[in-house]
């Protein structure tokens, strides 16, 4: 009995060990020319990190390989799958005798690493989330937010940032210096840099949006909808145009 228990257990395990090494995929690195840009499609999760050269590395896809772009355009790195370039494609399926419209691709489809060597602008697309690991250090950096992205940088170095956000994003920022900072968004986003230094703020809010900020000189406020500002520091507010309930509040 014990010995046929022991011959089960063998099999078993050798049948997850089989399943296990039929489902691993192979990490795929591409080397690209030089960017100082990336725009991300739909469905499509990043980690960025500075490094000594510039390559795509792909470390899981649920989709096949021939289906992942991968290009550089005029100092743009694009990252799209077939089809979601901008939005998924949609088609036409029957459920319960009713016709719907549903997307070819759900949810992430491609994990990926990118190494950089000097980055100045994100646009992100989609509902992944973006990371970046390590310190982004430009005169100005720009990010681009579409959807329901998640946008998580360690720090950042920076003369000026400016960030548009449209849709329901978010944006975290650990720690660093953007002595201006400008934000525009429209929906319901969430910008946390509470822990990033900054002597000048301007935000202009269209709908209900979360903004959490260390600003030490002025806050400039145009909000239209219910904008939640909250900031450290004793910058001056100056509400230039405002329409709706704007809550603004100083944290200990």
């Amino acid at each position: 009995m014990m010995k046929q228990k022991l011959q089960l257990l063998i099999t078993i395990s050798c049948f997850l060990v089989f399943i296990s090494a039929g489902n691993a995929q192979e990490k795929q690195a591409i080397s690209v020319s030089s960017f100082e840009k990336i725009t991300v499609s739909p469905h499509i999760s990043l980690y960025l990190e500075e490094g000594d050269k510039e390559e795509a590395i792909i470390n899981n896809h649920e989709v096949p390989l021939e289906k992942i772009n991968i290009e550089v355009k005029g100092k743009n790195l694009l990252i799209y799958l077939d089809d979601a370039k901008t939005t998924t494609k949609q088609v036409k399926r029957t459920v319960n005798g009713h016709s719907q419209s549903v997307p070819i691709y759900k949810g992430t489809q491609v994990s990926a690493h990118i190494s950089y060597k000097t980055l100045k602008s994100l646009s992100i697309r989609g509902e992944e989330k973006i990371t970046c690991i390590s310190t982004l250090t430009a005169e100005k950096l720009s990010f681009n937010l579409y959807g329901e992205a998640a946008l998580f940088i360690d720090s950042i170095q920076t003369d000026e940032l400016k960030a548009f956000l449209y849709g329901d994003n978010q944006i975290t920022i650990n720690k660093g210096n953007a002595a201006s900072q400008i934000f525009k968004s429209y929906g319901d986003s969430k910008v946390d840099v509470k822990h990033l230094s900054n002597a000048y703020a301007k935000i202009t809010s269209y709908g209900s949006n979360t903004f959490t900020l260390n600003t030490s000189d002025k806050i400039s406020v145009w909000a239209f909808g219910d904008a939640f500002i909250n900031y450290t520091g004793d910058p001056e507010i100056k509400r230039l145009i405002t329409v709706g309930e704007i809550n603004v509040k100083k944290m200990d």
